[in-house]
């Protein structure tokens, strides 16, 4: 999948169902952050970004992505300032969500 880049690890973190969705750093985003995944297998993954009444802003990632661990990065000039949550979904029912606190310089 383009926009994404994959980082290997020696020891990835204890995964819930072969998944984990890490808390995006840094918290709050006032530049550039960065949501951290991983997967023990190729899955199918959709990663959606909402705002704080729920509606979605953005599809950060959805396709086949292969197991390690993989990043994501936020911008925030792309956002207004608020409160955001990510969801990760896989194919197999999995989903975990996190929030994130948006603070755009420029507004």
């Amino acid at each position: 999948y383009s926009g994404v880049s994959q980082t290997m690890c020696a020891k990835n973190p204890p995964a819930f169902a072969g998944y984990t969705l890490n808390q995006n750093y840094p918290n709050p985003v006032g530049g550039r952050s960065v949501i951290r995944l991983s997967l023990q297998k190729k899955q199918a993954m959709q990663l959606d970004l909402y705002d704080a009444v729920g509606v979605k802003v953005k599809t950060l990632l959805n396709g086949e992505i292969g197991e390690g661990t993989h990043e994501v990065a936020i911008h925030a000039a792309d956002f207004a300032s608020g409160i955001y949550f990510y969801t990760l979904r896989a194919s197999n029912g999995f989903r975990q969500t996190r929030l994130m606190q948006i603070q755009n310089r420029r507004e």
